[in-house]
This record gives structure tokens, sequence and C-alpha cells, in this order.
């Protein structure tokens, strides 16, 4: 009787993977989702910026200086008379370098820290963590 209702249990109840059940609950955080989604486009400009850029980020042209947006320059143009809205797609690439550095190399040093911390002990564990 037992095993009949475990193998019943089983037939019933789908076995779904941890990794499976991280994406079903995350998928039902709305905040996180649009996140994620804002991660991915910025994502996506950054590394198809020479496709979507209208304009060339370092080209100047003194007599459109300071120029308003309009249908040609959407975000308008700087001191240098560049498009900005082209300099702000390149920059996607720029923030994304940075940030993926700044975490690599945090989280090296905190690891090469933390093992030191753990293999030392004593006051060099208090004095680094």
């Amino acid at each position: 009787m037992a095993v009949a209702t475990a193998e019943l249990n089983e037939t019933i109840t789908p076995h779904i993977s941890q990794r499976q059940r991280m994406w079903r609950t995350f998928r039902r955080n709305k905040a996180a989702l649009a996140g994620l989604i804002m991660v991915l486009i910025v994502i996506a400009v950054a590394v198809f910026a020479p496709l979507i850029a209208p304009y060339d980020p370092f080209n100047q042209e003194a007599k459109e200086r300071l120029a308003p947006p309009s249908a040609e320059y959407l975000l308008g143009r700087d001191d240098y008379g560049r498009d900005i809205l082209t300099r702000v797609i390149y920059a996607a690439r720029v923030s994304l370098l940075v940030g993926i550095l700044s975490v690599t190399l945090g989280g090296l040093v905190g690891t090469v820290l933390g093992i030191v911390a753990a293999y030392r002990g004593g006051w060099i564990e208090n004095v680094l963590l």
C-alpha cells in the first residue's frame, strides 16, 4: 500500500530542477523581469553600437553645435557639434566595460583576501574581515 502511494505521488508531482524552480520564481517577479529586459537592451545596444548609431561619435561639425533635438538629431548636438544620441549609444560600451571589470576585480580581490583570512586566521583574519 505504501509503495503504491509513493508511486502515485511520483506520477502526480512532476520533478522540476532547481534551475526551473528559480526561473519560475524569477518570472513571477515583474520588477526583476523588467530589470533583466533593460540590462539585455543595454547589452544589445553596446554590442551593436556601430550598426545602431546614426553618426560617427567623434565627427565634429562646428556649424551645427548646440543644435536642439530634431527629427535628424533626436537628442540634439553638443558643444562641438557631435550627435548626442550616437555618443550615448557608444557610452553604453564604456559603461558595461567598467561595470564588468570592477565586479571582476572586486571579486578576485575579495576571494584572495578571504582565502588569506581563512588560511592564516588569528589577528590577520580580524584585520581583513
